[in-house]
């Protein structure tokens, strides 16, 4: 199984998806749970993408969304064999950020839910089409407002710092959750429980949907 963890800056969706990384794999859990995350910023293209969020090639709406969404595509191809690999070993995989962060890439038509759903279907067919990366089984979305996320902490990027960029965002995210984009199944978390609450939900839900409980 395919599990990713999503949401915009801040969210805590890196550290929900350590946590239950570490909880299953503390409790001898039998699918021998490995972890990604994106992007990978040691490689080539991740050392273009951190270019990127800093502004190194001019401000990031400047860029053509088809640019800016293979970017990051082409940051995530490298890594596809080894996740099918995983997955079929019968592994659970599990990812902090992955295809749906495209979310970020989409606000050039946030508003436009016909051209929205024709972005999406364009990345469909680039990532899991022409370069080949399975598709997600199970979406957990980490929610919060921006407000919360520029709370947490000093921003990083341009991104982070742009109360604008994570509202749309936000919002892209539960349109995506909510018409369940890619065809996984999508549940919506609340980013300001307690690490320890979401990471028992998390890990329930998992674990019903290996035994075939929706």
């Amino acid at each position: 199984m395919l599990v990713v963890f999503e949401g915009i800056d801040k969210s805590g969706k890196a550290t929900l998806s350590e946590s239950v990384y570490q909880y299953l794999q503390n409790n001898l859990y039998s699918c021998r749970p490995i972890k990604f995350g994106f992007p990978s910023y040691e490689t080539t293209s991740g050392k273009m993408v951190k270019k990127f969020l800093k502004g190194g090639y001019g401000p990031l709406q400047s860029i053509h969304y088809e640019l800016r969404s293979l970017l990051y595509a082409a940051n995530r191809c490298p890594w596809a064999d080894e996740i099918r690999s995983a997955l079929c070993e019968d592994r659970l995989v599990i990812c902090d950020r992955y295809v749906t962060s495209q979310a970020h890439q989409s606000l050039d038509f946030s508003t436009d839910p016909i051209a929205l759903e024709n972005y999406f279907k364009w990345i469909e067919e680039l990532e899991f089409g022409d370069f080949d990366l399975p598709r997600p089984d199970l979406i957990f979305l980490v929610d919060v407002s921006e407000e919360v996320s520029m709370s947490r902490g000093e921003a990083v990027d341009l991104q982070e710092a742009d109360r604008e960029h994570l509202r749309k965002t936000r919002s892209t995210y539960k349109r995506m959750a909510e018409k369940e984009v890619f065809g996984a199944k999508w549940v919506v978390l609340d980013g300001t429980l307690p690490i320890e609450d979401n990471t028992i939900k998390v890990v329930t839900i998992i674990r019903n949907m290996e035994n075939g409980h929706n």
